[in-house]
């Protein structure tokens, strides 16, 4: 699944996408650690986003969660990422969405198109 907009587009994160998301979160580590909660050195290590991007492969097969990439469309950058998690089936359909990008990128009316 891709959802494009005019600059950037969404899609599952998936391995390939392990090196961009370490490089993405070293590069904001500090930038994003007033909104986050407390994380070890070792989050921030290959090994780290290795077991982060487990997790989002086993929550999309679950159906417990969904993490995407945010990508710029005209060299295919990673600049964030979305999350729908606490999943919930049923009468009541309902998730948790959370997202982050990329300093550089904040500001810019990014996150308001991504589903339009």
């Amino acid at each position: 699944m891709r959802k494009d907009s005019e600059r950037i587009y969404i899609r599952r994160l998936e391995m390939d996408d392990l090196e961009a998301l370490l490089d993405l979160r070293v590069r904001n580590r500090h930038f994003l650690k007033p909104f986050e909660p407390v994380t070890l050195d070792s989050h921030y290590t290959l090994e780290g986003q290795q077991e982060i991007l487990q997790k989002v492969q086993d929550n999309w097969e679950t159906g417990s969660g969904y993490g995407f990439g945010v990508f710029l469309i005209n060299d295919d950058r990673l600049i964030g990422r979305v999350n729908l998690s606490n999943v919930v089936r049923g009468a009541w359909e309902s998730c948790t969405m959370g997202y982050f990008l990329d300093e550089k990128y904040n500001g810019n009316g990014l996150p308001p198109r991504l589903f339009d």
